[in-house]
Formats: structure tokens, C-alpha cells, sequence
């Protein structure tokens, strides 16, 4: 199967970089997941235990999530800590042709209005112009579900309080476009349209019209993804998508290989994170 190949060239390249996991693929501290120019770890935990995505919890005596070598979290904390530092220091760094950044965050919170749980974005950047919110994938985009699928009774994507609720109604024909569009999507999906809606939702609330909202939707592949028609599908989602979204945000879709190709020359992390994250599925 295209996933088995997937997870084990994954797997393989950790062994190569003597990366310690066990057999369901974890590591023993959450250190050993990261690359080593990530020195402001300590900094980013904090953030990580106050947010809500529970990625530094063991739940149900499993170890947590950004233990594991799958870890979309981890992933892009060895992908943005430099971000992040260099932010803290000088803002002097580019990010979707912007400059001038003096916040950013990891785990970041963002209240769309409705009661409940309020998503987490994976990482938040912020200038006087911009809030750009990122969204980050690794092998997540390889199990497909429906994008408001039922599960044990509840509503995995919830998607109905937000068509339902009058909060959502000025943004004119958001309901009726893109989250009802979704809600009766019958077939499942390699990409959490549910997910983006609400980060949609999130980021223009938190942004109140003052700045600019950005959406930025980042994830994995291999160097040979057009070989495998998951990654295939999941591009053909994603176009969709941004046909629908594009009357309410800057929907910025972009894959690993293409963020290190762009930024290559502005941070040493790229180079490890390639050495870590850019291999051929075989």
C-alpha cells in the first residue's frame, strides 16, 4: 500500500539519522524529536502547554503526540523555531514576502466567536500589516474522513454550529459556500476542510479587519509525491478549496519542498531540516 511505503521510508531515514523510537514509532523525550538548532525549546514548550492541542500529553497511557517521528508538531517547530528567534531579535525575516514581524507563537489559540473548543493553530506570525496563521501537515493528509464525519455519536469536523450560528453571517455567503458545501461533501477527503474552516473563522476574528488575515497551509510530501495518487487527490482538494475560500482570506497553500525552495537561503535551519524531512519514498 502507498501509506506502508510512505510511513517506512519515514521510518527508514530516522534510523539512518539515529533517531532512538520504538516499535509504534516514539521517541523518549520530547528533545529527541527536534533538530539541533532548535534552541529555544524551552521557550516554545510553554507555548505548547498553553495551548489546548494536548501534543505534550500522554492520553489514554499513549505516549504524546509530538513524541512520535510522525509528529506534524514537531515537524514544524524544526521547520519555524528560527522563525520564531529571529522574530524575538530583530524581525528582521521574510515570510510570504512580508518583513517587519515583532510577534509570534506556537500553539496559538484563536476564538471563532462560538462557544466550544477554540482551534489551535500551529504557528502565528504577526507585523503591523499582516496576522499570518499556519496550519501545518505531515502524514495526516494520508488517512481520508468525510470532512463532518460522525464519530461515537458526536460530530468529528461540528460543522453544523457554525452554519447554524448568526455570528458567521457577515461574512456574506460563507455559509452557504463553503460550510454547507462541506457538510454534505460525501466522500472523504486527504484534506481537514473542516479543520481550515474554523482556522478561517479564527483568523479574521482575531484580526477584526484591521490587518490583512493570512492562511497559510503547509505539509509534507515526498520528493516523488506525483507518484502516489494520495498526494495527487489531496492537490486537487486543495484547488477546490482555494476557489471557495478565496472570497474571505489569502488562502496560501504550499508544501515543504516548495517553503525550503524559497527560503533556502535565509536560514541554516533548512539545511537540517531537509537532511532530516527530504527523502524519496521507495
Amino acid at each position: 500500500m502507498e501509506t506502508d511505503r510512505i510511513l517506512k521510508s519515514i521510518q527508514n531515514r530516522c534510523s539512518e539519522l539515529k533517531i532512538k523510537f520504538n516499535s509504534k514509532g516514539y521517541v523518549d523525550n520530547f528533545e529527541d524529536n527536534l533538530i539541533e538548532l532548535v534552541s529555544n525549546w524551552t521557550d516554545i514548550k510553554k507555548e505548547f502547554e498553553n495551548g489546548d492541542g494536548s501534543e505534550l500529553v500522554s492520553i489514554d497511557n499513549r505516549p504524546p503526540k509530538f513524541k512520535s517521528i510522525f509528529s506534524s508538531a514537531a515537524l514544524c517547530v524544526n521547520n519555524f523555531a528560527i522563525i520564531k528567534k529571529i522574530i524575538s531579535q530583530s524581525g528582521d525575516i521574510s515570510l510570504l514576502d512580508f518583513n517587519g514581524f515583532y510577534s509570534s507563537n506556537f500553539e496559538t489559540k484563536l476564538t471563532t466567536g462560538l462557544r466550544g473548543h477554540s482551534p489551535n493553530l500551529d504557528f502565528t506570525a504577526e507585523n503591523d500589516l499582516v496576522f499570518i496563521g499556519i496550519e501545518s501537515k505531515f502524514t495526516e493528509i494520508l488517512t481520508p474522513k468525510l470532512p463532518n464525519e460522525k464519530r461515537y455519536g458526536k460530530s468529528y469536523g461540528n460543522l453544523e454550529p457554525y452554519y447554524k450560528s448568526k455570528k458567521v453571517d457577515f461574512l456574506n455567503g460563507f455559509k452557504e459556500s463553503v460550510i454547507k458545501y462541506y457538510i454534505d461533501y460525501a466522500d472523504k477527503m486527504h484534506l481537514d476542510a473542516s479543520q481550515l474552516i474554523k482556522h478561517t473563522l479564527g483568523l479574521i476574528n482575531k484580526s477584526n479587519f484591521q490587518k490583512k488575515p493570512i492562511l497559510l497551509y503547509i505539509y509534507w510530501v515526498p520528493v516523488n509525491w506525483s507518484d502516489f495518487d494520495v498526494y495527487k487527490i489531496h492537490k486537487d482538494e486543495i484547488d477546490i478549496f482555494c476557489t471557495k475560500l478565496s472570497p474571505y482570506i489569502d488562502f496560501v497553500p504550499m508544501n515543504y519542498l516548495e517553503y525550503w525552495e524559497k527560503y533556502d537561503n535565509q536560514t541554516l535551519f533548512i539545511n537540517q531540516t531537509k537532511e532530516r524531512y527530504l527523502l524519496e519514498v521507495t
